[in-house]
This record gives structure tokens, sequence and C-alpha cells, in this order.
């Protein structure tokens, strides 16, 4: 799925952008950097989209998180404005047929 791939982007950007950003922009970026791009690389097949909720989890923790952490300055932009991309990506939804996979059981156990 187009949207979570892109989705991948904001999250090595936050894996990045502490070293651009100074110190300040780690705390939230070194923690929820990779667990969205993980999430968002992994949602992008039809088996796993589900999974595109984690990276909504990340999203909603970047755009609420500095305040807890007292983010001011470039890396609060920061922050905001990733986390408002990540939203929105992630909630860019596609068709999820779980029938589809698994050798045809899901029939048979009535999923």
């Amino acid at each position: 799925m187009w949207a979570q791939c892109v989705n991948a982007l904001p999250g090595l950007r936050l894996i990045v952008a502490p070293a651009f950003l100074g110190a300040g922009g780690a705390t939230g970026g070194r923690v929820a950097g990779p667990l969205i791009l993980a999430s968002a690389l992994t949602a992008a097949w039809e088996p796993t989209r589900p999974l595109r909720w984690m990276t909504l989890l990340g999203g909603v923790w970047l755009r609420i998180g500095p305040w807890f952490i007292a983010l001011t300055g470039l890396p609060l932009l920061n922050s905001l404005v990733v986390g408002l991309a990540i939203v929105a990506l992630a909630l860019v939804g596609a068709p999820y047929r779980p029938w589809r996979y698994g050798g045809g059981w899901g029939r048979v156990i009535g999923a």
C-alpha cells in the first residue's frame, strides 16, 4: 500500500533528525522513529495491514508527547509536523481481505 510505504519516510526522518536538530529532538524520535518505520513497512503488505494502527499510535504520541517531555523550538515543530503526516498517512485505508491468505483455512475454521 502506497501510504504505508510513504509513511516509512517520516519514521526514517525521526531516526536521523536528532543528528541535525541537536539532542532535544532525540527523546521522542529515538523511540518512535524505529517503531513507526518498522510498523509502516510491515503494514504495507495486505496480510499485516492492521499493523498500521500501531503507526497511528506513534503519530499520536508525536503530537501529544512534546508537552510531556518539554520540547521547544525546532524539535517541537519537527515532532508536530512529522506526527501530523504520520497520522494522516496511517488513516489512509485499503481493502483488507484476510480470507485470501493462509491456504484457505479461513473458510474451514469459519474466519
